[in-house]
């Protein structure tokens, strides 16, 4: 038999060795998963729902007239409800509790007013990409906006970005404008990779904006 007529039984055997090795890969990864997700539970680290709002649920969410509602930044087709988070029992600030929604510092300015706007997303987990799963795309020059409750929407451009290990984040300047002269708003998520072991990510990025 030549080559030309055995190709498709050594594709089709070849195709089902890779299956089988993804399978066993995926069984793997499923159970370091749930290893993962027990070590987390035990060390009281609250595990994200990754289950997508639907649209009607974005349409219908509403928050009082001067809060952060919505956010958009275009250039990373991110569309995405701000939720209200405070700090931790370990007196860290909160994400939201779900990758698909971001969180606005409670502690930080209000959109539009003197001072800082943080607001917060998940990088996502190891099956599905979060909100800011992109982040790390934006520049200098990019534009994001901020709807709040009363519908008006306060436009952001980006001055500079910034990477830092999860251990040594300057919280002063996260949590400052970056031009004291304008309000400023700032976003952050998880980057790098995961440490072993753990749920978390070994790095921080942030972006550093001002209002146009």
């Amino acid at each position: 038999m030549n080559v030309s007529k055995r190709a498709p039984k050594i594709l089709a055997g070849l195709g089902l060795v890779l299956l089988a090795t993804g399978i066993t890969l995926g069984i793997k990864q499923q159970l370091h998963n749930t290893k993962i997700i027990n070590v987390a539970k035990k060390q009281g680290i609250k595990i994200p729902s990754t289950k997508k709002p639907a649209e009607s649920a974005f349409s219908k969410y509403t928050v009082k007239a001067d809060l952060p509602r919505y956010i958009f930044i275009p250039s990373i087709d991110v569309k995405a409800i701000v939720r209200q988070v405070g700090v931790t029992k370990t007196n860290q600030i909160d994400t939201p509790d779900n990758i698909y929604d971001t969180g606005w510092f409670n502690q930080s300015a209000k959109p539009g007013m003197a001072g800082l706007t943080l607001i917060d997303g998940h990088l996502g987990t190891w099956s599905d990409k979060g909100v800011f799963s992109n982040l790390t795309k934006l520049k200098k020059g990019d534009k994001f906006t901020i709807q709040k409750g009363d519908n008006k929407t306060i436009s952001y451009v980006v001055v500079k970005t910034q990477m830092y290990d999860a251990n040594s984040v300057d919280m002063k300047a996260l949590l400052s404008p970056v031009n004291p002269t304008k309000p400023g708003a700032n976003l952050i998520t998880c980057s790098g990779s995961v440490n072993d072991g753990t749920y978390q990510y070994n790095k921080r990025f942030v972006v550093f904006a001002e209002m146009q």
